[in-house]
């Protein structure tokens, strides 16, 4: 655990770093390269959730799955989530004496694109719903369009099964599916698939806080019956629980979950998950209110995420953070007219190479941007490329940026402002900063014990796509509005 003494210090860093503060063109800052706030861990990824846009025959699906093939990003989310059961649920009805519901028609062909596009890279797989006739509730009718979404459908937490013995076997059939070549089903029946897919992890349900409401102890040994029961088709899995959508208001989870002692025998935790979304409520003013409201979220969501490592390091610190679902979202926008704000791209790729420098100080493992893509009607918001064309938007030229810069093990030194600026900066290796402007005015940074060695990589504001720029001079760097840079240099 480290000291205080280093908390403390990059509280008082920061505090002069943040959005609230008064634009200065000319910033003066030095990197105290001599102090050390870790080693670099933190894994800058994103996930991808299963929606009709990226069907085959959607108009993005061929640029979507290029776009994630280009990132070359490991330890990928792929979620088959809760809006479209017969996208995401390949067993929407019960076995009756005659004939099981099996049918994985609609739901290979994504995962198929996925799996080619990651080309063998590291894939955390999460079939988070579990279907609604193993729940005491009342079953949903489906739509004939597996396109229509499905808001109501998950309903009920009264399991049938209360060993959750029939859950975990359901889960087990979808991984021998994809990574055995096929299962026997409830009647003795053999559904062969031809699938031999190695995944790195299995995340076992998502926002457990939101999804049927389950309390930490339902949850553990619910997860507990499902990393029984599919282990033994992949060995080599990790599992990762929890998942939580509010983190800050449910840290007994985290609590209960940690511990060893509250768990089955053997039953490995590999990763803990959680969740933020910073939440911009339009219409807004201007840029930089919108600003300090959503990096004034994501300090509240760090101060979240610090309690919660600091629990991992007492219970259990062998076990990995994966904060697989980070990023902003404007709930209005989402809902009604779909018209986001001009500088909305720029500003949510800031927060997001904001919060991935935080969690890095914190030694978080994962941090996942959410999401590939989104579109209107589900969270356009949140989108990493354009839901009509299948451009990718600044969101996600901040992840391959970042992913292509940052080098893992890289000592982390802070950096000191001279005069209160809306800037985040953090030393890297004693080779390259990581720089964001949370200001929607551009900002020149100058250096005054670290020399730029060549071209400054950035997005921000009026940029396409990643950047280059030579620096104003050896000692100064100019910063677009909303401006993530790698700045590679050398101190003195």
């Amino acid at each position: 655990m480290r000291g205080m003494g280093i908390y403390a210090l990059v509280y008082c860093l920061l505090t002069i770093t943040s959005a609230h503060a008064e634009v200065n063109a000319t910033v003066g800052m030095e990197v105290l390269w001599d102090q050390n706030l870790g080693n670099w861990k933190t894994i800058p990824t994103l996930q991808v959730v299963v929606n009709p846009m990226l069907r085959r025959g959607s108009r993005i699906h061929p640029q979507a799955f290029q776009a994630l093939k280009n990132l070359g990003t490991e330890h990928v989310r792929y979620v088959p989530w809760l809006p479209y059961p017969k996208l995401g649920i390949p067993a929407l009805y019960p076995p009756t004496t005659e004939r099981t519901s099996w049918d994985f028609t609609l739901i290979d062909p994504m995962l198929e694109d996925f799996m080619a596009a990651m080309e063998g890279r590291k894939v955390i797989l999460n079939f988070s719903t579990i279907p609604q006739w193993m729940v005491n509730a009342p079953q949903p009718t489906y739509h004939e369009d597996p396109n229509v979404a499905m808001w109501e459908y998950p309903k009920g937490a009264d399991f049938l099964d209360k060993s959750y013995k029939q859950v975990a076997e359901y889960f087990g059939r979808i991984v021998k599916w994809y990574s055995n070549g096929g299962f026997t089903d409830e009647l003795g029946k053999e559904h062969k698939s031809g699938h031999r897919y190695s995944f790195d992890a299995w995340e076992v349900l998502n926002e457990i806080d939101f999804e049927r409401a389950q309390n930490p102890e339902l949850y553990t040994k619910l997860y507990d019956a499902v990393v029984e029961e599919i282990r033994s088709a992949q060995p080599s899995l990790k599992f990762i629980g929890l998942g939580l959508a509010k983190p800050a208001e449910n840290l007994r989870y985290y609590e209960y979950f940690l511990n060893p002692a509250n768990h089955s025998a053997g039953i490995p935790v590999d990763g803990i998950s959680y969740h933020f979304y910073a939440k911009l409520k339009l219409p807004k003013n201007s840029a930089k209110a919108a600003a300090v409201e959503l990096f004034t979220e994501t300090d509240k969501f760090i101060q979240t995420a610090t309690k919660i490592e600091e629990m991992k390091k007492q219970l259990n610190p062998k076990v990995w953070s994966y904060v697989n679902e980070l990023g902003t979202i404007c709930d209005e926008v989402d809902w009604h007219n779909h018209a986001l704000p001009n500088y909305y791209w720029s500003l949510s790729s800031a927060v997001y190479a904001y919060a991935l420098g935080r969690l890095a100080i914190l030694g978080a493992e994962v941090a996942g941007q959410s999401q590939l893509v989104g579109f209107p009607s589900q969270f356009p918001s949140v989108s990493m490329v354009n839901w009509e064309t299948g451009e990718p938007n600044e969101r996600y030229w901040v992840l391959k940026m970042l992913k292509d810069s940052l080098q893992l093990g890289d000592a982390i030194s802070p950096a000191r402002l001279f005069a209160p600026a809306p800037i985040f900066a953090l030393g890297l290796g004693n080779k390259k900063l990581l720089v964001v402007n949370q200001s929607p005015k551009p900002i020149t940074l100058q250096l005054t014990n670290t020399k730029v060695m060549n071209d400054v990589v950035f997005v921000g504001l009026g940029s396409s796509g990643i950047q280059k720029r030579a620096p104003a001079s050896p000692h100064h760097v100019q910063l677009p509005g909303f401006g993530v840079a790698m700045i590679p240099v050398q101190p003195h």
